[in-house]
């Protein structure tokens, strides 16, 4: 059979407060992508619209409720998922 590709997104949410788990989610992430070449991670501080400087809110990449990702990064991830497949 073929391979199908996985895609990945770096999980960057602070909302929930879990900074550990967060790492551990990240870290099993990173080793599935090293280990698997059909394994893809897509990271939104590698967007236009990440902003270091609104870290402690949006990020640029979140609504308000600092969860969910606003409709400008949806469609970030979808170009660059598309990119990757193409490539």
């Amino acid at each position: 059979g073929s391979k199908v590709p996985i895609y990945l997104y770096r999980p960057l949410s602070d909302r929930y407060d879990n900074p550990r788990d967060l790492a551990k989610i990240t870290n099993l992430f990173e080793e599935y992508v090293s280990n698997n070449s059909n394994y893809h991670l897509i990271d939104a501080r590698e967007s236009p619209y990440w902003d270091e400087a609104l870290y402690s809110t949006t990020k640029g990449i979140f609504l308000e409720d600092r969860v969910h990702y606003c409709s400008e990064i949806q469609a970030w991830f979808a170009k660059k998922q598309w990119e990757l497949f193409f490539n």
